[in-house]
């Protein structure tokens, strides 16, 4: 089994760092991993995802992804971000079949330094692992991060969140392991759409959910964008 899975995992790996030349039908980018989308002057730049296999202080085996992504308010007003997984999360995942852990890391793990320890050789990186900050939070701190912040003008947002599962749902098969995801607004409303696309932003009742899209396929609200009034 040890084998198999090294086997899995490998495979894993390659399609993280590897299927990025696949076709998307629903972003602005060429890729399906890196994309950017704008919003009517709010800006979503997902960068690449990242994946590493991890052991918890009990011995139990996940595959780890997680991704940066960033936020700008281009638009001429501030902006209130609010990051936070609600009880529907809770809900996906307990009557929905969602195996996946989904979070966001703290500010102080959101830069690649901060994830992998990296070295150089030659011009050629090595991957030597998760930094121990890193492996402790995903050992005693998932779940427990929010964000809330106010965005001026101009001003942009750097997150990362990360997706944990158990391997053994990989080993099965029966789970769909999840390898693209991305945040995005979900704007469905036409006359929302309009008055964001006049500059009609001053209104405490205008609140844009945030959407974290995961190709398993499951959409997991994780947020929101409002607009404080005057």
């Amino acid at each position: 089994m040890k084998r198999s899975w090294s086997v899995l995992l490998f495979i894993l790996t390659i399609i993280c760092s590897c299927s990025d030349n696949e076709p998307n039908n629903h972003q602005t980018k060429k890729t399906t991993d890196i994309y950017s989308e704008k919003y009517f002057g709010i800006s979503i730049e997902n960068d690449q995802r990242q994946g590493s296999q991890y052991i918890d202080s009990l011995g139990t085996e996940y595959f780890y992804l997680c991704k940066k992504i960033t936020l700008s308010n281009d638009t001429t007003v501030p902006i209130d971000l609010k990051i936070s997984f609600s009880k529907e999360y809770n809900n996906i995942r307990a009557n929905n079949g969602l195996k996946s852990k989904v979070f966001l890391l703290p500010k102080e793990l959101t830069s690649d330094e901060q994830q992998f320890n990296v070295t150089m050789s030659k011009e050629i990186k090595f991957d030597l692992g998760m930094t121990k900050e890193l492996k402790s939070f995903l050992n005693i701190g998932l779940e427990t991060v929010s964000l809330n912040r106010t965005l001026n003008p101009k001003e942009k947002c750097v997150m990362r969140f990360g997706i944990l599962t158990d391997v053994k749902y990989i080993r099965d098969l029966k789970y769909p392991q999840p390898n693209y995801f991305g945040l995005k607004l979900k704007t469905n409303n036409y006359a929302q759409d309009s008055r964001i696309a006049k500059g009609d932003l001053i209104d405490k009742q205008l609140i844009l959910p945030l959407v974290l899209y995961l190709d398993n396929p499951y959409a997991i609200p994780c947020g929101q964008i409002s607009f404080p009034g005057k």
